[in-house]
């Protein structure tokens, strides 16, 4: 079992990105998070620019409002996959195709 402490400040700001980016693609406002979280808008405000530490009861509760897992929030996310050729070599091979073909 791994057991991660935020206790920098950079660790908040990043918990502050994720939930606003999840409170974004949820579409809800910091207003509405924030009647639901029992606080006032300016907390979430503060929250999502790191300047709010936050507890686990807080955060448990934003997910579950927004749809998503603790995890979610806490976790950082996983890179996208990258695919390994260029724009410029699929055309490059499709140009190649169409001269053997000719």
């Amino acid at each position: 079992m791994r057991i991660t402490h935020m206790t920098t400040a950079q660790d908040f700001e990043q918990l502050g990105q994720r939930l606003r980016f999840v409170r974004l693609a949820a579409g809800k406002s910091q207003g509405s998070v924030a009647r639901a979280l029992g606080l006032d808008r300016t907390a979430i405000s503060r929250m999502e620019s790191g300047e709010r530490k936050t507890n686990a009861v807080e955060l448990l509760n934003a997910a579950a409002f927004l749809g998503v897992t603790l995890a979610d929030l806490i976790d950082a996310p996983t890179p996208d996959v990258v695919a390994a050729r260029t724009p410029l070599e699929e055309e490059s091979a499709g140009n190649e195709r169409a001269h053997a073909r000719a």
